[in-house]
């Protein structure tokens, strides 16, 4: 009972961080609104519209020009104003040619059906996107028509990226796509998910603090069929803690692997996250083989290396729709794969971190949970020889 009060309360201190926050967004708002208002910033908008002119008269001559992109990236928002409002104070100047630059990764194979919409999502987004980098992995759907025809009337910087054979992993997608950026930070937008407009401008801002690495918000789980079947995801996170991720926080790497990550993949759809772009491609380049490896939990790896020495931030507001699939996990050999990648990365974890007792208590416990739930041996000889294939491969990891 104690631990249900303690979860009570914190919810309840939650609530006013919130009411704080809030409170300050409205200030930043109506400081915007001033400025806008203001006399000097209406004696220049002739300059900035003859600007704007140039660029749309004469696009060849600018178009490799780093102030054209910056003007093409927000000429493609029209809310662009709200941005403002939840940037840190000393993020942004009104020319805004000093926003930080948000490259979009889409990694597709078969989704046609949802990436029209996908597509609009991304751009609909009341951040400024600096480039679209869309990857098809050889679908043999109707992607590579839907692409063509989504991108002819996009006014953002969009890279296209037909693979004529399949390159057999995500992971490689995920490595082709952020080698192709030139934003300082990625979000990589899985096709059949689905963000909130809001989504970038209210992750964005935990990249004030430098050492932040990764930041990822709550998602909602949704069906096939884009129905919401849940609002969060924390019946899956609440064996480890019941409150902690009720409310947004920030934390070094090594801590959040100790008391989270050394248990279970809790960054469950990389959708959710935006990364600090120079830090996901160093782990990438050093560990992509390690990475494609794994056939199902390769990201986990991922944020696992990331946080070696950067900082986690979360945010409790669910700004991203999930897409589950029915056959995700159901052959027995996908079982098997899947127990013995989740061992095999709880040890991972627990010999390169300080992960604590209790931390270790819990990944045996679901460890325990998953072989009772998938019917399996935990000490059967193949997911034994599985174990043994994947410390192999991670040998050597950093």
């Amino acid at each position: 009972m104690d631990d249900v009060k303690i979860s009570v309360d914190e919810r309840d201190a939650t609530i006013a961080q919130r009411d704080v926050l809030e409170a300050e967004l409205q200030r930043r708002t109506e400081a915007l609104d001033r400025i806008l208002n203001s006399y000097s910033w209406r004696v220049t908008k002739p300059l900035r519209s003859l600007q704007g002119l140039f660029y749309r008269l004469f696009p060849k001559l600018f178009k490799n020009s780093k102030a054209y992109r910056d003007w093409q990236a927000l000429e493609s928002h029209s809310n662009f104003p709200a941005v403002t409002s939840v940037l840190p104070d000393n993020g942004f100047r009104l020319s805004g040619l000093n926003l930080p630059k948000v490259s979009v990764v889409l990694p597709n194979y078969n989704y046609g059906r949802f990436l029209g919409e996908r597509i609009k999502n991304i751009c609909n987004q009341d951040f400024p996107i600096y480039e679209l980098i869309i990857l098809d992995d050889a679908s043999t759907d109707e992607s590579k028509e839907v692409i063509n025809c989504a991108v002819k009337e996009l006014k953002l910087s969009v890279k296209l990226i037909f693979n004529e054979e399949n390159s057999g992993s995500v992971f490689r997608q995920w490595y082709r796509g952020i080698k192709e950026a030139s934003g300082n930070y990625v979000w990589i937008a899985e096709a059949d998910d689905l963000a909130d407009q809001a989504f970038l401008s209210t992750l964005m801002q935990s990249f004030s603090n430098k050492k932040v690495t990764i930041s990822y918000s709550q998602s909602r789980k949704m069906t096939v069929d884009s129905r919401i079947s849940a609002d969060h995801y924390l019946d899956y996170t609440n064996d480890i803690s019941v409150s902690k991720w009720l409310w947004n926080y920030q934390s070094p790497g090594q801590e959040e692997i100790s008391s989270s990550l050394a248990v279970k993949n809790t960054i469950l759809n990389v959708s959710a996250v935006v990364f600090r772009r120079e830090d996901l491609f160093m782990v990438l380049e050093k560990n992509l083989e390690r990475i494609c490896g794994l056939r199902i939990c390769g990201d986990w790896l991922v944020y696992l290396l990331l946080l070696k020495n950067g900082w986690l931030s979360f945010t409790s507001q669910a700004l991203n729709n999930h897409r589950l699939h029915q056959d995700s996990v159901t052959a027995d050999t996908k079982k098997e794969i899947l127990l013995a990648e989740i061992s095999t990365l709880q040890q991972f974890a627990a010999s390169r971190y300080e992960v604590d007792a209790k931390s270790l208590k819990l990944a045996k416990k679901y460890r325990e949970h998953l072989a009772d739930y998938f019917e399996i041996e935990i000490g059967s000889s193949d997911v034994r020889a599985e174990c043994a294939r994947l410390l192999s491969i991670l040998e050597g990891a950093e």
